[in-house]
């Protein structure tokens, strides 16, 4: 029952995932959400919350895309316009956005791979 669970979990793009980010295979392939995330992982403005000094907030052409705590180490990312692209246009699922997404902020933003869970927020709470 177990190993049928896990089958079950276990897609092309999971596999992919962990393949690249975990073990270190793929590093010269990108799909395609790998290249759209990525740009929507540049070009980003970094400021510290006034209503909370432990959040550092994300903007994309003045647009707020991320939220980071540093104290509890969650990275909250936009539901309606970044989690969602990838449920709507690339077809992810839940597990494998959260893999991707913490793998790649954790390359592209600097952040320590054990202190951060990335999840979505459908508000702007900072």
């Amino acid at each position: 029952m177990l190993l049928s669970i896990v089958r079950n979990e276990l897609t092309e793009d999971l596999i992919y995932i962990i393949e690249k980010y975990k073990l270190g295979l793929h590093q010269n392939k990108e799909k395609d959400y790998e290249i759209w995330f990525k740009e929507m992982l540049t070009d980003l403005k970094i400021s510290r919350s006034t209503k909370n000094s432990d959040v550092l907030i994300y903007k994309k052409d003045d647009e707020v895309l991320y939220n980071y705590n540093e104290k509890d180490g969650c990275f909250y990312i936009d539901f309606n316009k970044i989690w969602s692209v990838f449920k709507m246009n690339f077809y992810l699922k839940d597990n494998e956005i959260r893999l991707l997404t913490k793998s790649m902020v954790v390359k592209y933003l600097n952040l320590n791979l054990n202190d951060i869970t990335t999840i979505w927020e459908v508000r702007n709470l900072w």
